[in-house]
């Protein structure tokens, strides 16, 4: 299911007729709606007018950062006198046929899941990535978070993974190194944005109570500083 989310009613049946028969859709006529009535609700993506944002209280602004986080999310604006919509994505814009391609190729295949409810934390820890829990020494590639909860972290990495890829983690910052089980859920390839490091997305599958513990420790400290 894909998320749309504009104030105006008439934008809601625009973005709803591009995506047509793609997926199934889920209009919010503003991004404090969503956050009010998401529960139980899994998605794959999201569609939101560039007014819901502007418009937006800082609290539904900070909303729309975590959701980008997690999800890929396709911010648009339609143009009064051509009627026709521009997307943003990663600070690029895009033409609407190319904007709506990116959220479907984006979209495709991936598992819905459901808004977290617990925000991310800057944190920067060591780690390594592999494919695999047999994977050897040389086959994990080093990195460095850039935000994480027990839900999800973002990898800052030149690793050239895609959504839907499994990847496992070990922190080596962590007396617990078991390998921390993910799904890369979005991908920021290096070069595609001037305001944001490249790297990607992961959704925790899997991740023992000590790590959590020692998770929380370290997002504490970074916020005492």
């Amino acid at each position: 299911m894909i998320g749309i989310v504009a104030k105006n009613e008439l934008d809601c049946e625009y973005y709803k007729g591009i995506i047509g028969n793609t997926a199934t859709v889920r209009i919010f006529h503003g991004l404090d709606s969503l956050k009010q009535n998401h529960a139980k609700e899994a998605f794959v993506g999201f569609v939101v007018d560039s007014r819901a944002v502007v418009s937006g209280s800082p609290e539904e602004k900070q909303f729309f950062g975590e959701l980008q986080k997690s999800f890929p999310v396709l911010r648009v604006t339609i143009n009064p006198l051509s009627q026709k919509c521009t997307g943003v994505v990663h600070s690029s814009t895009m033409s609407e046929h190319d904007a709506f391609q990116w959220l479907f190729d984006q979209c495709s295949g991936a598992k819905p899941k459901a808004i977290r409810n617990r925000r991310r934390r800057p944190v920067f820890l060591n780690l390594t990535i592999s494919n695999g829990l047999s994977a050897s020494e040389k086959e994990t590639i080093r990195a460095n978070t850039a935000d994480a909860s027990d839900e999800g972290m973002f990898i800052v990495s030149l690793a050239d993974k895609k959504p839907g890829d499994r990847v496992w983690v070990t922190i080596r910052d962590f007396s617990d190194s078991t390998p921390i089980e993910g799904e890369v859920r979005w991908c920021l390839p290096w070069g595609a944005s001037s305001h944001h490091l490249p790297g990607f997305g992961i959704q925790i599958t899997k991740m023992s109570p000590v790590q959590i513990s020692e998770l929380d420790s370290h997002c504490d400290r970074v916020a005492i500083r």
